[in-house]
């Protein structure tokens, strides 16, 4: 099982994203929520959590800033960032810094929601060191 966090400052994104995704179907469980950077570094001192969702702009922290935090502290938990940002520079900001995936907040249906977890969830689960060889 995967442990979730969910970091958003948007209460009803959150509780939303929380009730309407099949989280069980790819064994994955949110263990928490935060509405800031802050809150989450705090939340991750004291929980096991393999995977965040979060949002990049927050108030207190950016999202990239606690991206930047986190994987120093946790170099091997995994990120995905949440954004209604279509400027790709931002997206790549959060990519260089290690987040494995992103998911653009105007794309949420009941339609990507399976895709969307299956892609997450490959992606944490892959071998972090797996090296293809060429001979």
């Amino acid at each position: 099982m995967l442990n979730v966090l969910i970091v958003d400052d948007d209460k009803l994104t959150r509780k939303g994203l929380i009730a309407s995704m099949p989280w069980d179907k790819y064994e994955m469980k949110i263990v928490g929520e935060a509405g800031n950077g802050i809150a989450a570094l705090e939340f991750l001192e004291k929980t096991q959590v393999d995977l965040v969702l979060s949002d990049l702009e927050m108030p207190l922290m950016s999202g990239l800033e606690f991206i930047q935090k986190a994987q120093a502290r946790y170099p091997r938990l995994k990120f995905a960032v949440l954004t209604v940002h279509s400027d790709f520079d931002y997206i790549q900001q959060a990519l260089r810094l290690g987040a494995i995936d992103y998911i653009a907040k105007v794309q949420f249906d009941q339609e990507n929601f399976d895709s969307i977890l299956s892609r997450l969830s490959q992606r944490v689960r892959k071998p972090a060191n797996k090296k293809s060889s060429v001979f």
